[in-house]
């Protein structure tokens, strides 16, 4: 796997100055909730060239939540998951991961040379990328609880 450091720090908003998503990644994240963020931390800070993609903004779910999020590690008091998403944006351009909001995974294919291939659209006409591993941290989707009542005395009632 090959290291590469040379690129200079990604924008929130768009591609490293100067770095072209054609050149190949030792690991692309596809997902910037938590999770994502935090893995890009460590392999960037492993010296892993590095890209995190997402479909909408960084932070995931916990960047749109209006409660604060209790016992996060390194928060014993709580942290709002808007201002968790931005610490880790910063965290990750001071390492050096290449952060692409908007760009989304729709494939993924082993390319039989050790190398994956990860279709993609929305980023700047860049169809394909290429890295030598792949993590999925595609986070998680709500959806209401629905429950049946059952009438007391009936056979699957407790």
């Amino acid at each position: 796997m090959s290291v590469r450091r040379s690129r200079s720090a990604s924008t929130p908003g768009g591609a490293a100055p100067g770095y072209d998503l054609t050149d190949p990644y030792d690991l692309v994240i596809v997902g910037a909730g938590p999770e994502g963020l935090s893995a890009g931390l460590s392999a960037g800070m492993a010296g892993l060239s590095t890209l995190v993609i997402e479909t909408k903004r960084p932070g995931g779910n916990a960047a749109l939540s209006t409660n604060r999020i209790e016992n996060y590690l390194g928060f014993p008091g709580g942290v709002t998951g808007t201002r968790l998403a931005k610490l880790a944006v910063r965290q990750l351009q001071d390492v050096k991961v290449d952060l692409r909001p908007t760009v989304e995974a729709t494939g993924i294919e082993h390319g039989g040379n050790g190398r994956y291939r990860i279709n993609v659209s929305g980023a700047d006409h860049v169809d394909q990328l290429t890295a030598g591993l792949v993590l999925l941290a595609c986070g998680q989707t709500f959806q209401p609880l629905t429950t049946t009542l059952m009438r007391r005395g009936s056979p699957n009632s407790s």
